[in-house]
């Protein structure tokens, strides 16, 4: 018989901590994409970027490319 009040009085802290949770969560906010570049695929243009992108200290955003640049062996964007 006690076995059994414990396991009412959990489940019920359980479902409000739970309920509390839900009603107090934070709402995703939407976010607004920008394009910072647009691969050209011809000439001396780069394209197929691969790798993650990096920030510098100044706050400059750059990337590389597998194919594309001055010699065709990818670029530094």
């Amino acid at each position: 018989m006690r076995n059994k009040r414990i396991s009412v009085g959990l489940t019920a802290i359980l479902a409000i901590s739970s309920a509390i949770m839900l009603m107090t969560g934070t709402h995703a906010v939407a976010q607004q994409e920008t394009v910072l570049y647009s691969f050209g695929g011809s000439g001396v243009d780069a394209f197929d970027p691969r790798g993650d992108l990096i920030f510098d200290s100044a706050g400059n955003l750059y990337g590389t490319t597998l194919s594309g640049g001055a010699h065709n062996w990818g670029a530094v964007l």
